[in-house]
C-alpha cells in the first residue's frame, strides 16, 4: 500500500483519530475498519507502540481515541465469541449424528433431527 514497516503505527494513530472525527454509523465504521484492518496488521509490540503514540495526543483526542480502539476490540471479541459459539453448535450437532449413525438410526431421520444434508451424512460415514 506504498507505506514500510515503520510507518504502520502511525499510520494506524491517524486513521483512528480520522474514524473519531468522521463519527460513522456502526456499519459503515465496521466496513471501512475491516478493510483498513485487512491491510494493515500490526504486531503485539505494534500496538503497544500505537498506544503510547495515542496518549502523546492532546488529551481529550487521546481519550476519544483509546475509547474507540475499546469499542472496536471489543466488537471484534463479542463477533469472535458468536462465531466460536456457532462453531460449537455445528461440532456438536456433528458428533450427535455420528453417534445416531453408529447405533443404526435412520438417515432420513437423522438429517431432520440434525438439519444435516446427505452428503455431510456421507461424510460423517467415510471418517
Amino acid at each position: 500500500m506504498g507505506y514500510n514497516d515503520n510507518e504502520k503505527v502511525e499510520i494506524k494513530k491517524e486513521f483512528l483519530r480520522i474514524m473519531v472525527k468522521l463519527g460513522l454509523d456502526r456499519a459503515r465504521d465496521s466496513l471501512l475498519t475491516g478493510f483498513f484492518e485487512t491491510y494493515l496488521v500490526l504486531t503485539q509490540e505494534e500496538e503497544s507502540q500505537l498506544i503510547e503514540r495515542v496518549r502523546t495526543l492532546p488529551e481529550k483526542e487521546a481519550k476519544e481515541v483509546m475509547e474507540y480502539m475499546t469499542s472496536y476490540e471489543r466488537r471484534g471479541i463479542e463477533k469472535g465469541i458468536k462465531q466460536g459459539i456457532e462453531k460449537g453448535i455445528e461440532k456438536g450437532i456433528v458428533q450427535v449424528a455420528k453417534r445416531m449413525l453408529e447405533r443404526g438410526k435412520n438417515e432420513d431421520e437423522i438429517m431432520d433431527l440434525t438439519g444435516l444434508s446427505i452428503s455431510e451424512l456421507e461424510r460423517l460415514k467415510v471418517r
